[in-house]
């Protein structure tokens, strides 16, 4: 039955149906108002970018006007992307009802007819490309919750948290007003491994964009599950995976991909294409970090594996201060990077009609020169990203209508990248990228393509060039070949990007008392940004929970940058609890503050312009240094009112102040009773006073009366 039913039907005004289409589109303004045309998608192992898919990517070539990509987002950030385009005989839809709302789209494979392949998400972006009278087409743009956390923004300290227990507190907070329920799940092999930071922080990030840094600096992958329910609410749900380990991939539903020979129609579920590659990667990788407090360095260092490699070559590097607590902990991330490297040094690119190629599965490849299927170890693969390209299998009738509403968008009649008529280009087709089971899964950092470019794509492309004897070279395929696109390799960074330029103020904080420190005179600090009841602006957080307690628990432990610091010697500043100071960052890194000095505010007598209440040594106080008596004769800053000048002044030799070890000299007041119990108009005798001399060993008095 094509999308229009038979003439009675049409008659009496009944719109289309997608009844044993390839594929159909459901959405909450019911059923068979929008009649899926086209579909693109593109799904990942993440955290990995993805091509933006929009009217412009090659391989559509159906030359929308500019003015129609307005509404088409960038580049896929959450590792899953479904461009729709839509027919309808209402012109008049209300595309805001849609943003926002679930989506499903369900895919007829060959295995089963009953059983459809779904993917699920959220309508983010929808437009009217044009209409004609009587058809109307959209481009629906569906992505999963995740996307949303990429317009979540913000500033936030996590302390003594496990980077699992981080990613859960992100994605606990309410999304869409609490009605957007996020569904994720854990497959780690030893949840325990993973440290506690004493300072993880999110500074002027997204939420999506904090997450995937996290999962980069841990080694740890996530990729989609789908389930399909056009009956409910919610038309299904759609789940998030985060694993760190090969065994969490799920095998795919068709097992066993058979390697055939091209074909244009759409026949077995096969590949047609398939690329083998290999590359150099060092032999081995290094780390070094130091922990100040242990005063040792902490190298550890790993294989990268057994694979083609330069053994001269070593990848080092130096991660910041107290990178990872202990050498286990350092011997972990090390592997997890040499990992990454080798993983990315072997990857395989495949091409071909198969519907059920979809990321974060496993299958085996039969039938190929290299790949028989009789060994697992060898021709076992992960899919890593899959992109797929479907038109549906419309009517005659709507067919002869298309080229009436393609008029008057201005366009070519839709058709193949290279120009085919609908009949001739290939209803489904998919590409993928793969990595070999054998392997464990690391992936790095990729550079995103601009808006507009499909560098990450994977449909069209020229990069498959191993084929059956039979098939004799496809010369439209070699000879015109389409814009070629490649996904870039992983860049497999081993030093923590910097996530804060120049320096910051900040507040001192503490516990009820002036002073709150420790024994390496450091203090808790609490920035301006951070949200809560008792930060600078009193922000509340959108979410529940306070960030800035405005006590010790606002920060951990920061290091005091001193004048002069060395072994036993040196000046000590400790600023006060309220204080302002100075911060700044090592490496440019936002989870490595050091105070730097401090800083005068608006705290203070306000009665203090200028000189009118004079400090220094004329009028010293308490506060001041017991040398400094004060010389004011009256007042509250009258000399002598510091309490070491009763007990006399000390000194000590330079040669020995240095070890600490050294004696000094103190004026201590004579035996005898002063003042007399007499009055007397004499002043008071030089012999009131004497030098006594302290050293490791005894205690001497000296002087004269």
């Amino acid at each position: 039955m094509g999308v229009f039913t038979d003439s009675s039907r049409r008659a009496a005004g009944s719109g289309p149906v997608q009844d044993t289409r390839l594929f159909q589109l459901h959405t909450p303004l019911g059923p068979e108002v929008l009649i899926g045309e086209a579909l693109d998608v593109w799904e990942a192992v993440g955290p990995r970018p993805g091509p933006a898919l929009d009217d412009a990517a090659p391989g559509w070539s159906d030359g929308i006007e500019a003015w129609a990509l307005d509404a088409a987002p960038g580049p896929a950030c959450a590792g899953l992307r479904l461009v729709v385009h839509a027919l309808s005989t209402d012109a008049r839809l209300d595309l805001d009802a849609l943003i926002g709302q679930p989506a499903l789209v369900e895919l007829l494979c060959q295995d089963s007819v009953d059983e459809l392949r779904p993917w699920h998400g959220r309508v983010i972006s929808a437009a009217l490309l044009g209409a004609d009278g009587g058809l109307a087409r959209f481009r629906l743009v569906i992505e999963p919750w995740l996307t949303f956390l990429a317009l979540r923004s913000g500033a936030f300290v996590f302390q003594d948290r496990t980077v699992p227990e981080i990613v859960d507190a992100l994605f606990s907070r309410p999304l869409d007003g609490g009605r957007l329920a996020p569904a994720w799940r854990w497959d780690l092999r030893d949840a325990s491994a993973y440290a506690r930071r004493s300072l993880c922080v999110q500074h002027h990030e997204s939420d999506l964009d904090f997450v995937q840094r996290l999962l980069l600096e841990e080694g740890l992958f996530c990729w989609w599950e789908h389930e399909g329910d056009r009956d409910g609410p919610a038309l299904g749900r759609h789940t998030l995976v985060l694993a760190d380990h090969n065994g969490a991939f799920t095998p795919n539903p068709q097992r066993r991909v058979r390697f055939t020979r091209s074909d244009a129609t759409l026949g077995a579920d096969s590949l047609t294409r398939w690329r083998d590659g290999a590359g150099v990667a060092p032999a081995r990788v290094g780390m070094l970090s130091r922990d100040y407090r242990g005063l040792e360095a902490r190298p550890v260092r790993g294989p990268v594996g057994a694979a083609p490699a330069l053994p001269a070559l070593a990848q080092g590097d130096a991660p910041g201060p107290y990178a990872y607590e202990d050498l286990e902990q350092g011997r972990r991330l090390v592997t997890r990077q040499a990992e990454a490297l080798a993983a990315a040094r072997g990857l395989s690119h495949g091409r071909g009609p198969w519907r059920r190629a979809q990321a974060g599965t496993v299958f085996t490849l039969a039938e190929h020169p290299r790949h028989d299927g009789s060994d697992a170890a060898r021709d076992s693969f992960v899919v890593l990203a899959a992109q797929q390209r479907t038109r549906n299998n419309l009517h005659a009738d709507a067919r002869a209508r298309l080229p009436l509403l393609d008029e008057v968008l201005a366009r070519p009649s839709e058709g193949g990248a290279d120009g085919r008529e609908p009949e001739e280009a290939p209803l489904h087709e998919a590409a993928l990228l793969a990595q070999p089971l054998s392997r464990p899964v690391r992936l790095g950092a990729a550079r995103p393509a601009p808006h507009g470019d499909g560098g990450m794509g994977l449909l069209p492309r020229r990069d498959v060039e191993t084929a059956p004897a039979s098939d004799a070279w496809n010369q439209d395929l070699l000879m015109n070949p389409p814009p070629l696109r490649a996904l870039p390799l992983p860049d497999v960074r081993l030093n923590r990007a910097p996530t804060a330029a120049g320096v910051q103020s900040a507040i001192v904080t503490g516990q009820g008392a002036p002073v709150h420190t420790d024994r390496d005179a450091r203090v808790r600090v609490q920035f301006h940004w951070q949200r809560g009841r008792g930060g600078s602006h009193r922000l509340p957080l959108p979410a529940s929970g306070d960030n800035a307690p405005a006590t010790a628990a606002s920060s951990t432990w920061v290091r005091v940058g001193q004048t002069q610091a060395g072994v036993n010697h040196g000046a000590v500043f400790i600023p006060r609890v309220g204080q302002e100071v100075l911060v700044g960052f090592l490496g440019g890194d936002a989870e490595r503050p050091v105070v730097l000095a401090g800083l005068y505010n608006g705290q203070g007598q306000r009665d203090a312009p200028g000189n009118r209440i004079h400090s220094g040594v004329p009028h010293a106080t308490p506060c001041a240094p017991p040398w400094f008596a004060g010389s004011a004769r009256s007042g509250p800053h009258q000399g002598h009112q510091h309490a070491a000048v009763l007990g006399g002044y000390r000194s000590q030799s330079l040669d020995t102040s240095t070890t600490g070890l050294g004696g000094w000299s103190q004026l201590v007041p004579a035996p005898r009773a002063w003042p007399p119990a007499a009055p007397s108009r004499s002043p008071a005798p030089r012999a009131a006073w004497r030098w006594a001399h302290r050293s490791r060993y005894c205690w001497r008095r000296r002087g004269r009366r």
